[in-house]
């Protein structure tokens, strides 16, 4: 096996990937029913039982997203070697490079090194690069520096939050998922000129606030590629359905090592799960 196949071939979903987030224990019963996947760096070196998952679903024709995990645990915890050796176990089909929150210039300087070296040593996975920014110009410029250094995918994080994008509601869920919209929608005309041009750049949304805020892409067509989302999982756990107009979002963090689901909260999940796979499609 030769590198490029070590770490995955080049596949494409057709619709809005759902990545469902859940506990090891659990991903046979949640997360198999999406065929897009985000898959976590720290998790993936820490339990084989979690990448021997993500290894036979990425065997099976399933989508594979290797996050830096940069969220979960940090800025900079993994080396380029480590996210490599992550993506290779899973056989990720697109590597995350490395990100400083909020720092539009730090995140480039990370990213363009970082293609830089994935390069040099003859890998041609995908790699996604994460936006951020302080103002909207900052992302604006950071989406432009991404297609210009060949980044494949851009992330968009639901923690997007320019101090010059104003949105005010009380329900603070609805107002950050109507921020990351405006944003896209400052994007799409970049995405539009990209596409003419006949170069390609895809999107994926990081994390959910509002999960109605899947229904706000249609009107972008096939921009928006995939998501992921704890969204289901945790409200149900909490017997919560994510299907209710005054939603907000739990500060409950996921905790991968939970071994107990019971018949009524799994069926909550499984609810919530048919409600992200409704509010997901394109039409």
């Amino acid at each position: 096996m030769n590198q490029n196949q070590a770490m995955g071939c080049t596949k494409r979903i057709d619709d809005i990937g759902l990545g469902i987030i859940c506990p090891t224990k659990y991903l046979n019963d949640f997360a198999i029913r999406s065929r897009y996947h985000l898959v976590l760096t720290h998790m993936v070196l820490e339990d084989p039982e979690y990448a021997q998952f993500y290894r036979e679903r990425s065997e099976a024709g399933d989508y594979l997203t290797l996050d830096n995990s940069s969220y979960e645990v940090g800025d900079g915890v993994f080396t380029n070697r480590d996210l490599v050796e992550a993506c290779r176990r899973v056989q990720a089909h697109e590597i995350m490079a490395p990100e400083t929150y909020l720092d539009a210039k730090e995140t480039f300087e990370k990213a363009a090194e970082f293609v830089n070296w994935f390069r040099m040593r003859g890998y041609t996975t995908t790699i996604f690069g994460t936006i951020h920014g302080r103002t909207i110009t900052e992302i604006l410029q950071l989406y432009v520096q991404y297609q210009n250094i060949g980044i494949g995918t851009v992330g968009l994080s639901c923690r997007l939050d320019p101090v010059d994008v104003k949105f005010d509601h009380p329900n603070e869920a609805y107002r950050k998922s109507v921020v990351r919209a405006k944003i896209v929608d400052k994007l799409y005309q970049y995405h539009t000129l990209y596409s003419f041009r006949g170069l390609q750049m895809e999107h994926h949304l990081l994390g959910m606030n509002h999960p109605a805020e899947l229904t706000f892409y249609r009107r972008y067509g096939n921009m928006i590629r995939s998501c992921d989302s704890s969204a289901a999982f945790i409200n149900g756990y909490l017997r919560k359905q994510v299907d209710v107009f005054d939603y907000e979002k739990p500060e409950v963090k996921m905790d991968f090592n939970l071994d107990f689901v019971s018949p009524f909260q799994a069926l909550v999940i499984n609810d919530n799960i048919d409600t992200l796979i409704k509010w997901s499609k394109r039409q």
